[in-house]
């Protein structure tokens, strides 16, 4: 614009990477135009997609209206509708930063003025407040009479790359690092202002500050007069000729001594091929000034240099398409030596790097010498892993016509810094979360006094919300004549100490109130910082103002009470009266501040806690513990009281003592008095039990008589006759011994215990088979054991036996009509429990309808004239007096299990 003039600004190497690509194709603009009759719409469309997919944008300016033109998607860089773009310059200017918009207009004004190209990089602030970083390229379009008529271009959102400046700050730190290790000085020499940008080892090397040595004039004053000449002498030829510069010169230590360095650069040209600035390094060689060990330093400082990148240093040959150099870290990070890289040729650049990402590096023509281009990518070491590298190269060496037919480049290894970026996100997230999280307020302050970020706890204890902080100070939330005006200069020198001060503050709502704040040094993202933590103290302080108010009623009324009082707040004892002191054997000193809990047995205190967090008001006994070890019983007594904006625990302690020893005594004979009641009671049903085994165990035999009667009536021949005469014998026989075996029961019950015997399920099955043989012959019944797994155990030989005979006469007597019965018995181990299975197919029960009364005295569930309801009732009651178990599984019609664990509930397991 006239009147408007600025120098074009310097761009990033990214920018200009851009610049000719964008500018010199027809495509780019043709969408401002306007559109032909019969151009097809597939093409703005495919043309407006390659935009936004690039966040790029176009733009045509009529230098003489001063009115813009702008592609469909150019509204969606600044974040809003394509209506409120607007087509002026003035419109447009509004969404630029304040600070940016001088820069653009003297940027304008230079391009019409001098008829050339331009790269423009600001900044735009979004209706959202976020600001966004674009770069604007263009050039000038003239009319017949060469007088600038329009400006055309691109405009792009760069902010990736803005932001890119924070890997730079990470290569700068790996270049410090490069540089202490090789113990070198670097300098940047910009040869036509004279000044020098040094790093490096300066202040370790010579004792100066960067800052202390100063431009070309300081440098050269600081050389040793015999050797100054020489030193700028070589300087100025070796600029002259392009050639690498190389001097050996004394320079003065900041101490007043000479020291020895070698001191080699490399001139870098602009675009018309003259120098205007010089890169180097500086070594001290003080310790290798004869002339055989400088040839050698020379030699190792040369390595040095090319060696001591951060990365593999290569020199790429664009026409052969191949690595004509890399120093030795291309086989650190690739694992390749330079045989195997020589040996690939051509190929192997496409060979090791990902295909994914061949077509990310970019192609290279008549660039400026500081074009600078960076492109991110994986390649395979040799071991077969992909790593991620980024790479930035540039011009090395130019054809005859200017075009750039060699590279020059260090390429990084980004491997774990890929990996690592969502764990930092991850990181910050959990750092927010966690900030919001904490109760207490906290404040993040610039060093200038000014918040930058607060947590939720900082809202919610003022009343306002984030945004409100952010940017300002502390004045709007202090409490009116309440603090120290200078506070911040007064605690910041301490801060590093972590500076504990109260503060009165003020909230939105106009409370005042005060708080305990304790105020430190931190990094908040990289930056140094103030963190201050605060709490709400107000009520504390009102409430210890009433305590203090009152604290002398109450301790008389302390020394008053008989027994032993405390005064504590979550079991730390606050104050105590002199009866708790004779109570324990401490003296008050040492009650106070003294845990509660303390003074009671250990096995107590998780009883005593629950009382405590319930806010249980009535009396309890536990047992207590004196200073010198000894026990005694305590009855205590808390009731909950108002303190300092929370409630404490006021608790009264009484010995019980003598009083327990008599309830002890009490108990103690009613314990006799049940153990009396329950051995009656027992005797009893033992009783009962033997008049119920007596019956139904007699009454099977005796049944089993009366049919082998029956057949001996019948028999047809004096063989069959004799042989129910045997089996009667053999049945009286069994009668007889069963009632031995009752009556060696009943001696047993009379002793209170039964004694267990060895007993062999195959020897009680086969005599409970015989007891039972005419009705199986009748059944004409299938009956099996098998007790190999299990054959043997210690169990009473009668109860077994009434199992036994009970559960085989059920499933004889409740067969399945014209079914022919199958009875199986089988015991086997189940970890260290004796199990014994006993099946059927007979009648079965409905456990639906009949379940619960299964096991019952005197419940019967089929129609039968020898049914009774006892056996069953009796067998439980025999295997669970014996420390065992029984349960049925059954389908009606379909038969029954019956399933006994012997040793359910005993230890032994026998």
């Amino acid at each position: 614009m006239p009147g408007k003039k600025k120098g074009p600004k310097k761009t990033t190497p990214a920018a200009r990477s851009r610049k000719k690509t964008l500018t010199s194709s027809p495509r780019r603009t043709s969408s401002l135009k306007k559109p032909a009759k019969k151009r097809a719409p597939a093409n703005e469309d495919s043309l407006d997609l390659a935009l936004r997919s690039a966040h790029m944008g176009l733009w045509d300016f009529n230098v003489k209206s001063g009115r813009i033109k702008w592609s469909r998607n150019t509204h969606e860089i600044f974040g809003i509708d394509q209506k409120v773009l607007g087509n002026t310059l003035d419109q447009f200017l509004l969404l630029i930063v304040d600070q940016d918009r001088k820069k653009i207009l003297d940027n304008i004004d230079n391009a019409i003025a001098n008829r050339e190209k331009f790269v423009l990089t600001y900044r735009i602030m979004r209706p959202d407040g976020e600001i966004r970083w674009v770069e604007a390229i263009g050039k000038i379009i003239v009319d017949k009479k060469g007088t600038p008529s329009r400006m055309m271009g691109s405009i792009q959102d760069i902010t990736t790359i803005e932001l890119g400046i924070l890997e730079k700050e990470d290569w700068k730190i790996r270049y410090e690092l490069v540089t202490a290790s090789a113990g070198l000085i670097v300098y940047d020499y910009d040869i036509r202002t004279g000044n020098i940008v040094w790093s490096g080892l300066v202040q370790e090397v010579l004792g100066y500050t960067p800052q202390e040595m100063g431009d070309i004039n300081r440098w050269v004053d600081l050389i040793h007069p015999q050797d100054r000449d020489e030193a700028f002498q070589e300087l100025e030829l070796a600029e002259k000729a392009l050639r690498p510069y190389n001097a050996y010169y004394r320079f003065k230590h900041k101490k007043g001594k000479y020291i020895n360095l070698f001191d080699r650069g490399f001139f870098v040209t602009d675009e018309s091929g003259k120098p205007y600035r010089m890169l180097g390094a500086m070594q001290d060689i003080s310790d290798r000034v004869n002339a055989e060990d400088t040839i050698a330093q020379n030699n190792r400082f040369k390595e040095s240099i090319e060696n001591a990148m951060p990365g593999m240093l290569y020199v790429y040959d664009l026409v052969n398409d191949k690595s004509i150099y890399a120093n030795r870290n291309a086989r650190t990070l690739m694992g390749y030596t330079p045989e195997e890289i020589d040996r690939l040729g051509v190929d192997f650049t496409r060979t090791v790097t990902h295909p994914d990402d061949i077509d990310n590096f970019e192609k290279w023509t008549n660039e400026p010498d500081n074009v600078v281009k960076e492109t991110q990518y994986r390649m395979r070491t040799k071991s077969g892993q992909w790593r991620w590298f980024i790479s930035r190269d540039t011009v090395f060496k130019r054809d005859e016509k200017g075009f750039v037919t060699q590279i020059i480049g260090i390429a990084q290894d980004i491997t774990e810094r890929k990996q690592s970026e969502e764990q930092l996100r991850q990181r910050e997230k959990s750092y927010h979360e966690l900030f919001d999280t904490v109760r207490e307020g906290i404040f993040i302050l610039n060093l200038d006094g000014t918040f930058a970020d607060v947590n939720k706890g900082a809202c919610a204890m003022y009343g306002y919300e984030k945004a409100d902080f952010i940017g300002r100070t502390t004045e709007f939330l202090r409490a009116p004549n309440k603090n120290n005006g200078g506070w911040f200069e007064e605690y910041f020198p301490t801060t590093a100490e972590g500076q504990l001060f109260a503060w009165w503050g003020k909230r939105k709502n106009g409370d005042v109130f005060l708080q305990e704040v304790r105020l430190s040094k931190g990094s908040y993202f990289g930056k140094e910082i103030l963190i201050a933590t605060a709490r709400d103290v107000t009520k504390q302080r009102e409430a210890m103002v009433a305590l203090q108010e009152s604290e002398q009623r109450f301790r008389t009324l302390q020394q008053a009470s008989f027994g032993g009082i405390g005064l504590h707040d979550q079991g730390v004892i606050i104050d105590c009266n002199q009866g708790l002191c004779d109570l324990t054997g401490y003296t008050h000193q040492e009650l106070v501040g003294k845990n509660g809990l303390d003074l009671i047995a250990e096995e107590w205190r998780p009883f005593v806690i629950d009382k405590i967090r319930g806010n249980y008001e009535k009396p309890y006994d536990v047992e207590g513990i004196r200073r010198d070890g000894t026990r005694f019983f305590l009855e205590i007594h808390g009731k909950q009281i108002p303190y300092e904006g929370r409630h404490i625990r006021v608790t009264e302690f009484r010995d019980i003592t003598e009083r327990k020893r008599a309830e002890e005594k009490i108990l103690e004979q009613n314990t006799r008095l049940l153990a009396i009641t329950e051995e009656l009671k027992r005797n009893n049903e033992q009783l009962e039990e033997f008049t119920q085994i007596v019956s139904h165990n007699l009454r099977a035999p005796v049944g089993n008589i009366l049919t082998l009667l029956n057949f001996l009536e019948g028999a047809a021949t004096a063989e069959e006759k004799s042989e129910y005469i045997n089996y009667l014998k053999e049945s009286g026989n069994l009668i007889l011994t069963t009632l031995h075996e009752l009556n060696d029961v009943l001696k047993i019950k009379q002793t209170k215990n039964i004694e267990k015997q060895l007993i062999r399920f195959e020897s009680v099955f086969s005599q409970v088979k015989a007891m039972l043989v005419a009705k199986i012959a009748e059944a004409q019944a299938d009956v099996e054991g098998d007790f190999s797994d299990a054959p043997e155990m210690l169990y009473p030989n009668i109860y077994m036996e009434s199992i036994f005979l009970n559960l085989l006469s059920n499933a004889l007597k409740y067969v399945y009509p014209r079914r022919k019965p199958v009875i199986r018995f089988r015991t086997y181990r189940h970890g260290h429990f004796t199990m014994l299975e006993v099946s059927d197919n007979g009648l079965g029960i409905d456990l639906n309808r009949y379940g619960h009364q299964v096991f019952r005295l005197r419940k019967t569930f089929h129609r039968h004239p020898e049914s009774r309801g006892i056996g069953l009732f009796m067998i439980k009651n025999q295997i669970e007096a014996m420390g065992g178990e029984i349960s049925i599984a059954s389908i009606e019609n379909e038969g029954t299990t019956f399933y006994i664990n012997f040793n359910k509930h005993q230890n032994d397991g026998q």
